[in-house]
């Protein structure tokens, strides 16, 4: 599992575009503002729900800590999949 955490945060998304040098628009760098501030606020809430798994919050759950915590990383795993995906289609949609 520490494993896991030291590489979920050595590739944590780096911002392309900071607000003070955005170069895509006002919308765009509004959108990109919020789009940082709801990252951070899923990964705020991952890393408590971990910090819950470890401590043994959902012990009286029937389902186990091995399996919440594979369920949990599946769907982080998907979320940045996603997330991705849909950047490379908005930066190629912004080249056109």
């Amino acid at each position: 599992m520490k494993i896991f955490l030291i590489a979920l945060f050595s590739l944590a998304p780096v911002s392309c575009f900071a607000q003070e040098g955005c170069d895509l628009g006002e919308a765009l760098c509004a959108a990109q503002g919020k789009y940082e501030k709801a990252d951070a606020a899923l990964m705020e809430t991952y890393q408590s729900t971990v910090g819950k798994i470890e401590r043994g919050y959902y012990e009286d759950y029937l389902v186990s800590q091995k399996s919440i915590t594979e369920t949990l990383q599946k769907a982080q795993s998907a979320w940045r999949l996603y997330r991705d995906d849909r950047l490379k289609i908005t930066r190629s949609a912004q080249a056109l």
